[in-house]
């Protein structure tokens, strides 16, 4: 029996805009499923979100402020 792909995630900070942007999308055409971390900006993320599915990739959006222990745990 062949062996199943794991799939591969990868999360992204920053993802709203800029180069975390760019590095999402590109992570999503290479096959990942990408978790867009961003802390203020939703519409930013909503919108790379919507870009990589349009696209045909897969992806979902967190809201997490990563200098808070409490919000990462």
């Amino acid at each position: 029996m062949p062996a199943m792909a794991v799939p591969r995630t990868a999360l992204v900070t920053g993802a709203s805009r800029g180069i975390e942007r760019a590095v999402a999308e590109r992570l999503a055409s290479d096959g990942f499923s990408v978790c867009l971390n961003y802390r203020g900006n939703s519409r930013g993320a909503m919108e790379a979100l919507d870009g990589i599915q349009a696209s045909g990739g897969h992806g979902f959006i967190r809201r997490c402020d990563l200098s808070s222990e409490a919000q990462v745990a």
